[in-house]
């Protein structure tokens, strides 16, 4: 039937939306994938589900059928496959006060609670708890669209219970300023009112992030590399690492029991354009001096051999591609904005090559600012940003004699990049023979963006430079790959082993390579978990509720909310519905239909357009005559039946499935 049709494609697209999230985005976590897919499939197959005589074979819906479950069962197979993990036990996820006894029975431990982070890349937040009280350290973002909305949102971390506790919150410690760190202090900071512990150049962002309002409010507490801070129950140390951003740290917590070392992003490198190296004696001398409880290390790159690539090298790549570049060309240049070494070095080789360099986008002129004030940036002589700013350029510098910097690597929808791949960018025009070089890779979830963007601009005739790509070296990794993680431990050698920053992939990988080099304990949490760190290794004592909200707008909601669901049918067209009736119920007046993104009905032909307004008016008869013939129908009643039986005819006719917006006026 018509409506079996409608309740199975509903539930195709619930679970094509799943898959595609476990694929590319990594919004169901891991542990919840296998419930998730065999929930689906049993929904799908129930006999409610489908309709009593099964599709023929040459029915469109029965393709459908048989490819969506075969695609439902190799995922469930693959996950089957997967392995099991540390703790494949159900657990309990307690309430607010219930969690918070458990962190009071171990007053001597160190307790570790991943809020986002674990099992995802993006959206760091971890709590650690001591003596009943609580240390956060970061408090990200990470951006996904909204089903078929190609605007990326931020999502953040859902803080219900650290904010049911903020009194015992003795702080917010920032590892560095990269967004998936620090991006959600703008949106949740005014619910904690706590010290914020972080370098100058992250204090900088910070401010330039947060509204007037929201920056007087900030309790910024700078900090040095190597500085030790004391709170009530807390003591811990900055401890400096090499990352793809100034200013980074990992954080090191002095306990009466040992040390536990949280690496925050880190790489091995040694030739670093911004800062000194890695000093990896020094972390050698902290594993032989103290008692390493546990190691919680960044994961991403934990699948991939061999070495991180050092910043001296991508300068000097970046350096060969541009000296190809003929003269007259246009020269765009996008990365991190964040990314102050690749800022510094292409603004260094812009002067070098007499071209004059220009930023473009928002969030550059922020990281630029932020850079100038900390003295990164001393090629642009304590300039304003605003004078090297693109708009500023206009007629004062021809723009083929520039070097623009400008932001979009990841295809942003509104970023200056996208603008001039689809020619409207109000003064960076493309054309054949100019040159975009990509100083960065796809973050995972975002590669659909950028292929479209650099599609576009090929489709301009404009040179791409992509690092890998002909040889070209123009970006390294920020994070460590598996010869830089043996390093670490093999210096720290820690009791434990806590593997985050990743997806279950990158931590699964983690923990193998921890394991072949000796070490004992090792766990892969999942955001919620309550962790005890202890001299014996780690165990999960309980659990706490966690998930995302979507900012939108001035809103935070839930990802499940009615508004975003509401948003999402859109997409697919509406069809609007007037209805006046009488008090006793009878209409008073024909029902109106009209929509909008549905059919455009220059699009049919003749026949097609006589043939759909009389099948139309045939559904308007049969919805006055349900109306009619139904004494004192609730509004609900009214309104499903006119969905039902409006959509059967977009469906038949079109292979359509709008939303409805009935209006019912009681005269």
């Amino acid at each position: 039937s018509t409506r079996m049709v409608f309740f199975r494609s509903a539930h195709v697209r619930a679970g094509l939306r799943t898959l595609s999230n476990i694929h590319s985005r990594a919004r169901v976590s891991a542990h919840q994938v296998t419930p998730l897919l065999a929930a689906h499939r049993a929904i799908f197959t129930s006999s409610s589900c489908l309709a009593s005589k099964p599709p023929s074979s040459d029915d469109p819906s029965s393709k459908i059928t048989d490819d969506f479950l075969g695609l439902l069962d190799a995922t469930l197979s693959e996950q089957s496959k997967h392995g099991k993990r540390d703790d494949d036990v159900s657990r309990d996820v307690l309430d607010h006060n219930a969690a918070h006894k458990i962190v009071t029975q171990y007053p001597n431990d160190t307790l570790f609670i991943p809020l986002g982070g674990s099992e995802q890349i993006g959206m760091n937040c971890n709590l650690y708890a001591r003596n009943g009280k609580y240390l956060m350290v970061d408090l990200g973002i990470y951006l996904d669209n909204l089903g078929g909305d190609n605007s990326l949102y931020p999502f953040v971390p859902d803080l219900d219970y650290v904010f049911a506790h903020a009194d015992k919150l003795e702080g917010l410690v920032i590892t560095h300023a990269h967004d998936d760190h620090v991006g959600a202090i703008q949106y949740l900071y005014s619910q904690l009112k706590c010290p914020i512990y972080c370098t100058k150049f992250a204090a900088a962002l910070i401010k330039a992030k947060c509204q007037t309002r929201e920056r007087k409010a900030l309790d910024l507490r700078i900090v040095d590399s190597g500085e030790r801070i004391q709170t009530e129950s807390f003591d811990f140390q900055f401890q400096y690492v090499t990352h793809s951003i100034p200013e980074s740290n990992a954080i090191v917590f002095h306990t009466d029991k040992g040390t536990i070392f949280h690496t925050g992003d880190w790489k091995n490198d040694q030739q670093p354009t911004i800062g000194p190296p890695l000093d990896l004696d020094a972390l050698e001398t902290l594993g032989n001096t103290t008692n390493v409880l546990a190691v919680l290390g960044d994961s991403t790159n934990a699948t991939l051999e061999g070495t991180s690539r050092y910043e001296a090298e991508v300068r000097q790549g970046l350096r060969d591609q541009l000296l190809k570049v003929p003269e007259g060309s246009l020269v765009a240049a996008t990365c991190f904005a964040s990314s102050v070494s690749r800022v510094k070095a292409l603004v260094e080789i812009a002067l070098e090559l007499n071209r004059v360099p220009a930023f473009a986008g928002g969030s550059m002129r922020r990281a630029v600012d932020a850079a100038q004030r900390c003295g990164y940036l001393p090629e642009l002589e304590n300039k304003s940003v605003t004078s090297f700013m693109a708009e500023n350029m206009v007629g004062k510098v021809a723009p083929r004699d520039c070097l623009f910097i400008v932001t979009g690597c990841q295809g942003e929808e509104n970023a200056a990049l996208t603008r001039m791949a689809n020619g409207d960018h109000p003064l960076l025009h493309l054309k054949g023979g100019d040159v975009v070089l990509f100083s960065s890779r796809a973050i995972p979830g975002n590669e659909v963006e950028v292929d479209r963007i650099v599609h576009k601009l090929r489709m301009r005739n404009v040179k791409v430079i992509q690092d890998g790509v002909d040889g070209a070296v123009t970006h390294a990794s920020g994070h460590p790959y598996k010869q830089d993680l043996r390093e670490l431990l093999t210096r720290l050698k820690p009791t434990s082993l806590i593997p985050v920053h990743g997806e279950f992939k990158h931590q699964e990988a983690h923990k193998e390579l921890a394991q072949q080099l000796g070490i004992e304990h090792t766990h892969i949490p999942k955001n919620g978990d309550i962790l005890r760190i202890a001299p014996e290794g780690v165990e999960v004592v309980g659990a706490v509720g966690t998930g995302q909200l979507v900012v939108d707008g001035s809103f935070i909601r839930p990802v499940e909310s009615k508004t975003l669901q509401e948003r999402h049918d859109l997409v697919r067209g509406v069809c609007f519905v007037t209805l006046v009736i009488d008090a006793k119920g009878k209409p008073l007046l024909e029902p109106s239909v009209s929509s909008k993104g549905v059919v455009d009905m220059d699009e049919l032909t003749s026949s097609q357009s006589r043939h759909f307004k009389s099948q139309l008016k045939r559904k308007v008869s049969e919805i006055q005559s349900y109306i009619t013939t139904h004494d004192q129908l609730e509004d609900t009643a009214i309104r499903s039946f006119v969905e039902f039986t409006l959509r059967s005819l977009y469906v038949s006719l079109f292979g359509l499935s709008p939303s409805f917006m009935v209006q019912i006026i009681r005269a």
